[in-house]
């Protein structure tokens, strides 16, 4: 049997203070990163972020979709195998 499938979509998203670019899974159930982003979790979670241009790289980061003014999608990565993506 194969092994499930994921997709991931790197993203820049500006906030009011900041900017984040990372990456967002798009569970198999949705189509687009923009389901995710209008669905009702009230947090979009993103992994592999930075933060204003840092070299740094935060594992995890969970943005309030309150805040967000823009995003834009860098790369859909389509679909790929678990760590892969």
């Amino acid at each position: 049997m194969a092994p499930p499938r994921t997709r991931w979509a790197t993203v820049r998203v500006e906030t009011d203070g900041s900017v984040y670019v990372g990456r967002v899974f798009i569970p198999e159930t949705l189509k687009r990163f923009s389901e995710v982003l209008c669905d009702d979790r009230a947090f979009l979670m993103l992994t592999d972020v930075s933060v204003d241009d840092s070299d740094a790289v935060e594992p995890f980061i969970a943005i309030n979709k309150t805040v967000i003014k823009t995003v834009r999608v860098l790369h859909d990565g389509g679909r790929g195998v678990p760590g892969q993506g």
